[in-house]
């Protein structure tokens, strides 16, 4: 309902024309219209309760294997069905992204060179330090296809975490 509709409902208190049924066509219009905006509302506080990091790995395609050096490793060798996926802690640009992958909430992975091969995946558990690396527990959200990347090919990864409840991150 609009506000043009909830007036001609209220028309002038000279005739006494007001009604019961009119207050609650008005009130339910401005429930209504509470809710929508209460919706909006949460969602901008979601995104504005997380950060989002960017790193790049090169991946590599061998189903259930500890990453080496700067890479990145499924269960499966996609991500479409991996129940986990690995990551060295270190990105290619040197920087160690391990408290950072311990808080992820949502990744989102494409191949360098084709942004026609991506994927998004939550993170539904919490991190496991495996020395070298950080484990994650991950389901599908979307994606092209199976989001298989060609192997030994580098791909950008956005690592969002959020900040509710908890310190900002300082990655410097």
């Amino acid at each position: 309902m609009t506000l043009e509709e909830m007036l001609e409902l209220l028309p002038d208190n000279d005739t006494g024309a007001i009604d019961a049924a009119d207050l609650r066509s008005v009130v339910t219009g401005l429930y209504e219209l509470a809710q929508g905006l209460a919706a909006k509302v949460n969602a901008v506080e979601s995104y504005h309760d997380s950060i989002s990091i960017t790193g790049a790995w090169q991946y590599n395609g061998t189903p259930g294997v500890v990453p080496g050096g700067m890479q990145i490793t499924t269960a499966t060798g996609r991500l479409s069905d991996a129940a986990w996926i690995r990551f060295a802690k270190f990105d290619q640009d040197n920087r160690d992204f391990s408290t950072v992958l311990a808080r992820a909430s949502t990744l989102f992975i494409q191949q360098a060179q084709n942004a026609g091969t991506w994927g998004k995946v939550f993170v539904t558990g919490p991190g496991v330090d495996g020395g070298s690396y950080v484990e994650l527990p991950i389901s599908w959200a979307l994606g092209s296809g199976s989001a298989s990347t060609a192997n030994w090919q580098r791909v950008v990864v956005v690592v969002t975490v959020p900040t509710t409840g908890a310190e900002v991150l300082d990655i410097g």
